[in-house]
């Protein structure tokens, strides 16, 4: 792979023990499958809409429960 085939993501982010899990049982996060057609695109703009459009569907059809969660961005 070279520089031009790769991807870099540079920051951090931490939780305490359980905190992630908290916030996702919470509806803050979107938690998707993995779909190679997204990972290895290799034009990735629209990639954070066209996933973001995904979790939407998502949460449609997601029972009542979930309907007032809030989405991360």
């Amino acid at each position: 792979t070279t520089p031009n085939e790769a991807r870099y993501f540079v920051g951090y982010v931490g939780w305490r023990p359980g905190e992630l899990k908290s916030e996702i049982d919470r509806g803050l996060w979107s938690v998707l499958d993995a779909d190679v057609e997204v990972i290895f695109r290799k034009d990735t703009d629209g990639m954070w809409e066209d996933l973001l459009q995904a979790s939407r569907r998502i949460r449609a059809a997601a029972p009542a429960a979930l309907q007032g969660a809030s989405l991360s961005y």
